[in-house]
């Protein structure tokens, strides 16, 4: 069953919602959000500053942040 999970990725990086972001994380157990070229190539209506909202970021380095989030 990829395809649901690889729209609920999508949902995760492209949604304005961040109560359906935090779900989703939440659904997978996810630690830790990793933005960088290939991410912001893939997902055209990336909404970044949500993952800051959502959690804190915790590396940085040229393009590419990894955001931690917050259970």
């Amino acid at each position: 069953a990829v395809a649901p999970r690889r729209e609920e990725v999508r949902q995760i990086y492209e949604s304005e919602d961040r109560v359906l972001t935090a779900s989703l994380l939440n659904k997978y157990s996810v630690h830790y959000v990793i933005v960088g070229k290939l991410e912001r190539e893939k997902f055209k209506s990336l909404q970044e500053g949500k993952f800051g909202e959502l959690g804190r970021e915790v590396f940085r380095m040229g393009g590419t942040v990894i955001y931690q989030t917050i259970e």
